[in-house]
């Protein structure tokens, strides 16, 4: 069964692509319902039993992959600050006039 569409920051799903790449091997994806979170953990390790639901196993997946195999859409996160454009000074001219 599917969970529900969730929504989270791709630096989340970086994040934890970059946890799952330690791992030499497969890893099975679980949702914790009541926290709001991700788990993984070794594929022959059963946790519905904690009260999670199983979502998939996977081979060092992207952040793009996760979204897919989560069912989650990725929030829009805010541009950095480096990337705005610059806000024009009032000038000093156009005050005093």
């Amino acid at each position: 069964m599917r969970p529900a569409v969730l929504t989270t920051s791709w630096t989340h799903l970086q994040a934890l692509a970059s946890q799952l790449r330690v791992f030499g091997g497969y890893r099975t994806l679980w949702l914790d319902e009541v926290a709001h979170r991700v788990v993984h953990s070794e594929p022959d390790e059963l946790l519905e039993a904690e009260g999670l639901t199983y979502v998939d196993t996977v081979l060092h997946p992207d952040a793009e992959t996760l979204a897919v195999v989560l069912g989650v859409v990725p929030a829009a996160e805010p541009e950095p600050q480096s990337m705005r454009p610059p806000v024009a000074a009032p000038s000093l001219a156009a005050a005093t006039a």
